[in-house]
């Protein structure tokens, strides 16, 4: 019987079960292009160069609305050291005017924009079968790497203020990668 056991093991685990598993960290960024506020579709690249956090969040899930709060406050506290927030709702009956009066809502200052669920799932490689708690939260160094991610299951460390601001301020304080030292000379156009 325990090598019956450990055989369907093994080919659970060669077919991919549904397990929530976390991406791998740190990872290059996947592309991912937003629609901003105005309707007008953003390539997130061109933050590049700064530290980013990105909330994928829903815009009635009340864990989500607080989230963007926090984050609204450490961008306040160092958006001008190179710090940028964006939050990417990504409901099924979202659009522009919906993200535009969430932005305005909650008072944002930062980017607030919008996409569809398979791409939120591309980006975090999420597979379809696996839920996961929301917000999401996706932590970008100046390079482009994803230095850190929430886990499927939630990530009480991302989710947690001064974990995250601590966070943010180690990849500030990191030398930027060789040609990423200065910001082009042309400002990125707002989200928001």
């Amino acid at each position: 019987m325990h090598v019956r056991t450990l055989v369907s093991l093994a080919v659970l685990l060669a077919l991919g079960s549904p397990v929530a598993t976390a991406a791998p960290v740190p990872r290059e960024t996947p592309a991912l292009t937003v629609t901003d506020v105005m309707g007008q579709e953003q390539d997130l690249s061109q933050f590049k160069g700064d530290v980013m956090v990105i909330e994928f969040m829903l815009i009635r899930c009340s864990g989500c609305l607080q989230m963007a709060q926090t984050i609204n406050r450490l961008h306040a506290e160092m958006g001008s050291r190179g710090f940028q927030s964006i939050a990417v709702a990504f409901d099924n009956s979202v659009n522009a005017q919906v993200v535009r009066e969430l932005a305005q809502l909650l008072k944002l200052d930062y980017p607030v924009g919008y996409t569809t669920p398979e791409e939120v799932d591309r980006y975090l490689l999420r597979a379809p079968t696996v839920r996961f708690q929301l917000p999401q939260i996706v932590v970008i160094d100046r390079a482009g790497a994803i230095r850190a991610q929430s886990r499927p299951s939630g990530e009480m460390d991302l989710m947690n203020e001064n974990h995250l601001r601590n966070l943010v301020r180690e990849l500030l304080e990191e030398v930027p990668p060789l040609g990423n030292s200065d910001k082009s000379a042309v400002a990125p156009a707002p989200l928001n």
